[in-house]
């Protein structure tokens, strides 16, 4: 997988990202991830619990624009759109680094270590304790 370099101005922006409510133009996005991903399964959580569209009654799609702007859809219905920046940094899971996906709105959404598995499988693993690790597939 590639690794990213980010304007000076945009990196500085990372550590209080959820305080950012003004719109940055994020830097080069990794072509990996630009595109449109449809969920298949999600697991974790305490107890374990593995979510997939079937169980949950409902699908999810995440889209990553090259523009740093994030969209989730819920039954092809918009339900989030959010800036995105992707960082190279420690995590508390892993040793080394790791490639972190930030969401402008923390709030509501956790970062995410990415992990791609070729061209056609993203998953994107919350970073907290007990969260869920989350499969997507490559919509072509």
């Amino acid at each position: 997988m590639n690794r990213w370099v980010f304007a000076l101005t945009v990196v500085g922006c990372v550590a209080a990202l959820s305080g950012c409510t003004h719109t940055t133009s994020v830097g080069p996005v990794a072509a990996e991830i630009t595109g449109s991903w449809q969920w298949v399964v999600s697991t974790g959580g305490i107890a374990g619990i593995m979510r997939t569209p079937a169980s949950v009654g409902y699908t999810r799609k995440a889209v990553f624009l090259p523009d740093g702007m994030y969209k989730e859809y819920r039954n092809d219905t918009l339900v989030r759109a959010v800036r995105f920046m992707l960082v190279r940094e420690q995590t508390p899971f892993h040793s080394g680094l790791s490639d972190v996906i930030h969401y402008a709105d923390r709030a509501t959404v956790l970062p995410q270590e990415v992990t791609l598995e070729g061209t056609d499988t993203l998953r994107l693993a919350d970073l907290c304790i007990d969260c869920y690790i989350h499969t997507y597939s490559r919509i072509r």
